[in-house]
């Protein structure tokens, strides 16, 4: 499903509690050639609040298409593999910034996006709800 504009972005993280405590499972960097922009896939295992019993949690990939920066910061005393902070997302201009939990509140300017450890920007987004797997 994509999620270029608030009232889909919100549903999502209505969804999956704003992807709180949730886990990164895997990052994909796709770069293109010939004109084409980079592609970042982030794969996070998260509580599915649409979801009961044994099912409750479940892989999503998020897709970043057109991506013009990003970010992944991991080092001995800094890991983002838990989001306890949960997701931040924002549009800006014709960007979409996503911050996969350096953010405990909504940054307010585009600078202040860039200042985090462990994010995305780019120009289109969609995810998928997959089956759950380690």
């Amino acid at each position: 499903m994509n999620i270029n504009d608030g009232a889909n972005l919100g549903k999502l993280l209505e969804r999956f509690s704003s992807f709180y405590d949730s886990f990164v499972r895997a990052i994909d960097v796709k770069y293109r050639h010939l004109g084409q922009k980079t592609v970042v896939t982030v794969v996070l295992s998260a509580k599915d609040s649409q979801a009961s019993g044994s099912d409750e949690w479940v892989n999503v990939a998020i897709e970043i298409e057109n991506v013009t920066e990003f970010n992944f910061c991991e080092g001995p005393k800094l890991s983002y593999q838990v989001l306890s902070d949960g997701l931040k997302s924002a549009p800006f201009n014709e960007s979409i910034f996503i911050d996969f939990g350096h953010f405990d509140e909504l940054p307010q300017d585009p600078n202040e996006w860039r200042s985090s450890r462990f994010f995305v920007i780019g120009s289109a987004v969609k995810y998928s709800v997959l089956d759950y797997t380690d």
